[in-house]
């Protein structure tokens, strides 16, 4: 029996990072693949690199210190809070299973966020922006109304497809968001529409009676194949949607 112990000490004192990482990645089965991808990606850029072949019992709280002091002069605060969250959170992991008794990020300092002002369209460039585009068929004009007059973010705006269109009611059913998953092939990915970010997200929104009128008339001089119950509001000639990076480039050179 003392022999087992001493074989088990052994063991739970030799457990690296790594297995630790892929584990806590595991358990994150039921995240969006969006959010899933982001921890993926600060692990495997920040974490594993410099922790992941150490014994999770041999990092100190001065090992972590250090690490936060060094990451914060390449990376901003907002991104150094995020790499600290799951850094901290795996060691929970740990600790749940009885490898370490205390978090070493108990005790560390992480540097002041950013206070970012958000900056909103005033009454009367939303004025300019709705009569440029009000009369317009392209659909990445359209993109940028929806936004302005529904309150959608752009992963919705993109996901919205005319089955979620009412006009008889003059209502639009937010169900979905659209997600972009890495296909393993270096950095492409593939769209694919999941839901919002919460529960109070999936909503239904009135639509004011001059923008129904305006997605009608962009509705009317769609094709047949853009007229499609499952084709996307914001879509190409075959009905598939635009990716969210063609939107905000449209807006930004507009």
């Amino acid at each position: 029996m003392k022999r087992l112990k001493e074989f088990i000490n052994f063991f739970v004192g030799t457990v690296q990072m790594d297995t630790f990482f892929d584990k806590w990645l595991e358990s994150k089965k039921h995240l969006k693949a969006q959010t899933k991808r982001t921890y993926v990606q600060l692990i495997n850029r920040y974490l594993r690199p410099v922790f992941g072949k150490k014994s999770v019992k041999t990092i100190t709280d001065e090992d972590i210190q250090r690490f936060v002091n060094d990451i914060q002069k390449d990376l901003s605060a907002k991104t150094v809070h995020e790499v600290y969250r799951c850094l901290r959170a795996v060691f929970e992991l740990a600790i749940e299973n009885k490898i370490i008794e205390r978090n070493p990020c108990e005790k560390t300092i992480l540097p002041q966020k950013e206070k970012v002002e958000a900056v909103s369209l005033s009454i009367e460039d939303q004025e300019k922006l709705e009569n440029a585009l009000g009369e317009s068929s392209k659909a990445l004009d359209i993109a940028i109304l929806l936004a302005l007059n529904l309150g959608l973010r752009l992963s919705e705006v993109v996901a919205l497809r005319w089955q979620d269109i009412h006009f008889n009611e003059n209502i639009v059913t937010v169900r979905h968001s659209m997600e972009r998953i890495p296909t393993g092939d270096g950095s492409k990915t593939v769209a694919h529409l999941g839901t919002p970010k919460t529960q109070s997200s999936q909503r239904k929104i009135p639509l004011e009676f001059e923008f129904s009128k305006c997605l009608k008339e962009y509705f009317q001089k769609q094709t047949s194949v853009q007229k499609r119950p499952d084709a996307f509001v914001v879509g190409k000639k075959d009905g598939n949607s635009y990716h969210g990076r063609t939107i905000e480039r449209h807006f930004k050179k507009g």
